[in-house]
């Protein structure tokens, strides 16, 4: 029959925590402020992981928010005790941050970026723009805000969530066109333009095109004269014409 030692005093539970409110995601450690213990047993329900054997347990890690208890049972060879505190721990839910914008958008344009609701914002992005407007709008764009815009969307618990979006704008190119001219009679023709979306030729003997270098086989004499095209991208639409000369 196992005797006690009359001198040795049952453990008293007793226990706190670094942080009791936090976001979800985030870890809190234990510290054991037990009397009379010589072994533990933790319970951490919904936090990972669910128990320890640690004195001073850490990083006991919340991915879902909700308010958690928490147990500890201490043991000596004079008994145990239990401490649970109810509703201990409140972990936080994280916002969800979207990020939106007007991209693409042309050089001169106005960029509008874009969130859902929080409390707080901060808008990073190229050529160092900085905003803790939650619609930031950036007028007269040019090519060096192209990029990747990262937004922190931080909510009324003070949590926070980021998200980014790749924004792109656009050249204003000025129509450029040529061609191979002169060319002798039996030759080839053909015309030069920079990259568009559509393009619309036309010129000397009722040409016509579509295409962005058009061809003329077999030339003549007939197809000397001025050629046009209309350019319609992105950003616009404009005209240009040029003389061109058969031999």
């Amino acid at each position: 029959m196992k005797i006690s030692d009359p001198n040795i005093l049952p453990p008293t539970s007793n226990f706190t925590a670094n942080n009791t409110s936090f976001c979800a995601g985030n870890c809190v450690s234990f510290t054991n402020q037990s009397l009379n213990d010589s072994s533990w047993l933790w319970l951490f329900p919904g936090g990972n992981p669910s128990s320890s054997n640690l004195k001073n347990p850490p990083n006991i890690c919340y991915q879902t928010s909700g308010v958690f208890s928490v147990s500890l049972i201490t043991y000596n060879s004079a008994g145990t005790d239990t401490l649970t505190i109810l509703n201990y721990l409140s972990v936080n839910p994280l916002p969800i941050a979207l990020a939106n914008s007007n991209s693409p958008v042309c050089e001169g344009q106005s960029l509008t970026l874009t969130s859902n609701s929080g409390t707080s914002y901060l808008w990073s992005g190229p050529n160092g723009f900085v905003s803790n407007l939650q619609n930031p709008v950036i007028i007269n764009t040019t090519l060096s805000n192209t990029g990747i815009f990262t937004l922190v969307l931080t909510n009324n618990n003070g949590c926070a969530d980021t998200a980014s979006i790749s924004v792109v704008i656009n050249s204003n190119t000025p129509i450029v066109t040529s061609s191979n001219s002169p060319v002798c009679e039996g030759k080839d023709f053909t015309l030069f333009a920079n990259v568009a979306t559509s393009y619309s030729w036309s010129g000397p003997n009722g040409f016509t095109s579509n295409q962005q270098n058009p061809i003329i086989n077999n030339i003549t004499i007939s197809n000397s004269g001025t050629y046009s095209v209309a350019i319609t991208n992105i950003c616009g639409s404009g005209n240009a014409s040029f003389s061109s000369s058969g031999k």
